[in-house]
This record gives C-alpha cells, structure tokens and sequence, in this order.
C-alpha cells in the first residue's frame, strides 16, 4: 500500500543552533519584532542599535482614487542591504505630514521611496531628520534638516548624479554595443574618479561627517567600480576561455573586512562567485545541471576558499538567504554549518530571520482532511487504478509541481473551489512529480488545500502524462462519475468558467 502523511515530524536543530531557541521560537509564532528587539539590544553590544526618526512634509502630496474615495500615497523606507527585507511603510496625512521611526543595529543605508521615485539616505541610530520634498519631484526638490541631514545631503546629490536610473542603465547599454573589456572599463574609470571627487569635495567640506559614513560612502564608490567591471564579465560569450580569474585576481579586493557595510560590495562579492561558478569546467557544470544542484551551492563551495572572514560570513550569509527564498530541501544542513561557524552576529541574524520563516513552511500542518500518499517506486499503481477508486465522483485534477510558478498560483483559487462544492460529489485529486517531499508537503499546507495528494512515482508520472496528453505544467482535467475522461485539457482554476464544466457534470 502506498504510505500515509498524517503529521510533519518536526526537525531538530543541533546544540548550537538549540541556544538561539528563544529567539526562533518568538520568530516561528509570528513574533518578528520581539525577536528583532532581542537582537538588537542584546546582541549587538559591540554596535550602536537604535532608532532613526524622519520627520516628513511632503509638499503637494499624492493621492489616488478607489473605491468612490482618495487615499495618500504611502512613503516606504527600506535597507539597501542584499542580508534585510525589513521595510518600514508610513502613510502621510492629507497634508504631506509623516513621521518614520526606523529601527537600526548599526549605522546603515536606507532607500527612501515614494510615487514610484527613489533616493538614498544614510541613518544612524539615534538620527533626527527633517526630511521636505514636493510630491510629484522627490529627487530635484528633497531638503534635509536635523541631526543627521549633513550625511543625506551628499547622498542626496550623489544618487542624484550616479544613481542606477542615471549610470547603470548606460553602462547596461553600452555592455551590450561594445565588443572589448578594453573599451568598456574607461567608462567604468571614468565614473569611479568622478564619484571619488565626489566624495573627496564632500569630506573636505564636512570634516565632522562619521566615521561608519565615511567608511560606507568609500566602499560604495570602490565597488560600483568593481560590480560594474563584474558584471562585463558575466555577460561574456567564452567563459570557459577568457581572462575573468587572472583580471578579479589582479584588479578585485576580495577580502574587505570595512567594505561589508555597503550593499555594493555585497553585489560584487555576488558576482564574484556567480563568474567563477560559471567557469567551472563543462563536466563539472553539465553533473550540476544533471542532478538539478543550484548554482548556489557551488557558490557557497567557493566562497569557503575564495574569501576570507567577513567577506566570506557576509557573502554566505546572502547565498543561504537565496536557498531560503528558493525553500531549498537541504537548509538545515547548510544553515547548521553556517551557525556553527560564523563569527558575525549581523550576518547571523539576518540569516535566522529568513531561516525561521523557511522552518515554519516545512514544518506547517496540511489541512486535517487532507490525505497524502506518497507512491514508492515499487508499487505498481496504475493511474487507471488510481482513477477506479474515485468512481462515481466527478474528480478535478490538478497537475503540478512545487517548483512550478504558475501551477502555484492557482492553488488559492483551487482552495475556493473545494469550499465551493464542498458538499457536492467532486474530488479534488492533486498529483505532483516533485522529488522533494518537505516543499510538496509544506506547499499543500501553506495552501491549505484539502482533497487527495498524490506525490507520484515515475511510472505513474509518465502513465497519466501520455494518458492525457500533457506536455507542461500545470495542466488541468475532468474526469466523469463514470471514470471517462470528460475534458483533457480542462480550464484552470481561476477561469470562472470552469464550474459550468464542472456543473454540467455534477447534474443527475
């Protein structure tokens, strides 16, 4: 008989993972920001945690209409840091009036955007801003006053000049037009020398600037250059043949402890190993694709001994983030390893907080009425058979996959049809190729889809793909009370007229 998923066993973390439960747990029930708290005042003692106050008047203030009424366009802070996904969103008065409290570890940038425009600011904990702009033109009208203002007034101009609406799209074109490393990298040049005057002019004038200012605004400027350079080689043609590891090895501080406070760093160091894992030789690239490995954990490889210290914990840290995002099976493993290691409590935490959130998603509970049967490759389930059980029902199938984008955004509407036929002679039978268990599991319980799962064996997969003729997911079909194939190719879930194909069927 196949096997039965009633419950999600839950996996445990090792000692050194187990002495951060607290804060886990406060993550895992909803409590973000207790768990931030905790952090911030009990982790960092060797930075300056605290919090930021913009105080804003946005002068001719944009409102849109909905619903017979006009709302203010709200304003959104968030880090410009490759580790946070934090945002702070703030909703002006209806005339332009807001005040932002933003929550800091440690001196850091924030882009400020509003209406679809964008600037960058520089805050440090206990910072007091006037922050005045006119709605329609935040970039050519922005003021600063405050404690504070005077390091947001250089990035004010800086983003202003350089900012990637003004530089990166044409150095994007221009990647495109020029055939040579050796045309493209004097503009790149030519763009680090006058952003470094840039800030050299700022810093004679402004003597009483920071140091954690200085020492970000240095590094931007540095590692625009490098990112910029990078990024020439990423779209090169013969990456099995060019010159990438002798140009970052002689041109490219890899190593650049100070640097890791700004998110320009972080992209290079990104790059960096995204270049070399596309250098690899083709046997090595060609086994990767073959066991359908991400490019991630080849780059996790390399970061361990291409970088050193700090470079190597932040460039981790943003590599096991992308693996969270992607709901990667083997997380744990990795993010054990990653705990057990690191030295950096910033790059620790940013990593715990999206881990937690991953920890949630696989450990979730499908509905109770919800029956899962995994299909061992040994059991010789037919799909006719499988059809068979659920005769004299009407069944909606559902083809998909938990890597299937498209397939997962028809499970909430999926999810409304079952309330709707609740009571009505329908099956709703899901049927999935995956080969992870957790993420079919996780992703039926973060749906909460009812109904009967099926996670396929292979030679069920290929019996029900040449049966109904399916050649991508997802894909969708009707069987009758009678177990003929109604409809092949049916409509997907979201389609309203769906359930005049179902209800035909339905009737007597």
């Amino acid at each position: 008989m196949p096997k039965i998923i009633i419950r999600a066993q839950i996996s445990r973390l090792n000692p050194i993972a187990q002495a951060r439960s607290i804060l886990l747990r406060s993550l895992l029930q909803g409590c973000w920001l207790l768990g931030w708290l905790l952090f911030v005042g009990q982790t960092l003692l060797a930075d300056t945690p605290g919090t930021a106050t913009i105080r804003g008047a946005i002068n001719s203030p944009l409102a849109y209409l909905t619903q017979g009424a006009f709302h203010q366009k709200p304003i959104r802070f968030y880090f410009d840091n490759l580790l946070e996904t934090l945002e702070f969103v703030e909703v002006p008065t209806a005339l332009g009036a807001f005040e932002a409290r933003i929550l800091l570890p440690k001196p850091m940038p924030v882009l400020c955007e509003y209406d679809g425009q964008t600037t960058l600011l520089f805050l440090s904990p206990n910072d007091d801003i006037k922050m005045q702009f006119t709605g329609d033109n935040l970039t050519q009208t922005l003021r600063y006053e405050g404690k504070g203002a005077i390091h947001n007034q250089y990035c004010q101009q800086m983003y202003r000049q350089y900012g990637a609406e003004t530089v990166e799209n044409e150095l994007r074109a221009r990647r495109e037009q020029l055939s040579s490393r050796a045309a493209y990298m004097p503009l790149c040049e030519n763009y680090k020398q006058r952003e470094q005057t840039l800030l050299r002019n700022f810093l004679d004038q402004n003597p009483q600037s920071s140091a954690a200012f200085q020492t970000w605004a240095k590094a931007e400027a540095n590692y625009r250059y490098a990112t910029r350079m990078a990024a020439w080689y990423f779209r090169s043609e013969d990456k099995q043949n060019d010159d990438y590891k002798m140009y970052s090895q002689t041109h490219f501080i890899l190593n650049d402890n100070e640097a890791v406070v700004s998110n320009r760093y972080l992209e290079f160091l990104d790059y960096h190993l995204r270049n070399l894992s596309m250098r690899d030789p083709e046997d090595l690239r060609r086994q990767r694709e073959q066991q359908r490995l991400p490019w991630v954990l080849r780059a996790i490889e390399l970061a361990q001994t291409e970088l050193q210290g700090k470079a190597r914990e932040y460039a981790t840290a943003k590599l096991l983030i992308d693996l969270i995002m992607a709901e990667y099976a083997d997380t744990p493993r990795l993010y054990e390893q990653f705990a057990q290691q690191t030295q950096d409590r910033y790059a620790l935490f940013a990593v715990e907080k999206q881990y937690a959130q991953f920890r949630a998603f696989m450990n979730a509970e499908p509905p109770a009425d919800a029956q899962l049967y995994i299909i061992d490759e040994d059991y010789a389930l037919s799909f006719e058979a499988l059809l068979a059980k659920y005769k004299g029902k009407v069944i909606y199938i559902d083809f998909w996959a938990s890597w299937c984008a498209p397939c997962l955004s028809e499970l909430p509407y999926s999810q409304t049809l079952q309330k709707y036929y609740a009571k009505q002679d329908l099956i709703f039978l899901y049927l999935t190729p995956d080969d992870i268990e957790s993420k079919w599991r996780g992703n039926i319980a973060r749906y909460q889809l009812s109904g009967e799962h099926y996670l396929m064996s292979k030679p069920l997969k290929d019996e029900a793909l040449f049966t109904l003729g399916i050649r991508a997911l997802p894909h969708y079909a009707i069987i009758d009370k009678q177990g003929n194939v109604a409809i092949a190719d049916a409509r997907k879930p979201s389609n309203v007229l769906l359930r005049d194909d179902l209800d035909r069927l339905l009737q007597p």
